[in-house]
């Protein structure tokens, strides 16, 4: 699911570089060795128990850091990703953390409207690599 979810999210970018990341973070050895030695959760995103999308994150301290966030475009714009958020808030709050820190490309505009209408603020810390640009969103829990 990963490799044409990536494909579809960002046709923005270079298919090479998309391609590359992939190669980079997300084969399934990538994933076992970041559930094993780096504490993340893997999540699919289920509608109706249809995968629509998935998510991982871990915690470092006291702040979870949202690393993948990834919805078919057919669920994009209906309020899934919203409420998804939320429930990491919930989560979160749960947990006792303090904050929710993620990445996302800087031309990514539909899901930073999304992570700012929810109360994320954009760091100002920005990422350059191979074909991207990515700025740091953070929520603060209360």
């Amino acid at each position: 699911m990963a490799y044409d979810l990536l494909i579809e999210v960002y046709d923005f970018v270079e298919r090479r570089a998309v391609i590359k990341f992939y190669d980079e973070t997300l084969t399934p050895d990538k994933i076992r060795e970041e559930i094993s030695a780096d504490g993340y959760k893997y999540a699919y995103i289920l509608d109706s128990g249809v995968r629509i999308g998935y998510l991982a994150y871990y915690v470092r301290g006291t702040i979870m850091v949202l690393s993948k966030f990834y919805l078919l475009k057919e669920y994009r714009g209906k309020g899934k990703g919203t409420a998804l958020i939320h429930e990491m808030v919930s989560i979160a709050k749960g947990m006792g953390l303090k904050g929710i820190v993620l990445c996302v490309n800087s031309k990514n505009g539909s899901a930073i409207r999304m992570y700012k209408k929810v109360g994320f603020e954009d760091t100002g810390i920005v990422r350059k690599g191979d074909g991207y640009e990515t700025i740091t969103m953070r929520y603060n829990i209360e």
